[in-house]
């Protein structure tokens, strides 16, 4: 999706949009997000004139914007991604994560999980 896009739909302008990614640079690699050449711009810009593409977005980088961001929108998406990954993590569903990422759930596992003796806050 195009900075533009998600703009509206996160409720903050293009402008603040793409101030927050270069804030966060680090948080958006080439496979989160890039910039259009003017080759796969021009017929999406429709005349427009800008020194710099647009910028898109793959799905990781759309969550990961949700992470970034400081509009309403923004925070409940932010919320129910991380619902739903410590909701993996209670499942215990670690199939077909890579090794690493598996490693990752299970420290969040182990976090989450009430200790014995002590009732849980859910």
């Amino acid at each position: 999706m195009l900075d533009r896009d998600l703009a509206v739909l996160y409720g903050v302008t293009t402008e603040e949009l793409n101030h927050a990614v270069r804030r966060n640079a680090k948080r958006f690699p080439e496979d989160f997000m890039f910039r259009l050449t003017p080759q796969e711009r021009d017929p999406l810009e429709s005349g427009r004139h800008h020194k710099y593409g647009p910028c898109a977005f793959t799905g990781p980088g759309v969550v990961m914007l949700s992470m970034v961001l400081d509009s309403e929108r923004a925070i409940q998406v932010s919320i129910a991604v991380v619902r739903m990954v410590v909701g993996k993590c209670r499942e215990e569903t670690f199939a077909g994560l890579a090794p690493d990422v598996e490693a990752v759930f299970k420290v969040f596992q182990s976090l989450i999980l009430p200790l014995p003796g002590r009732p849980s806050r859910n």
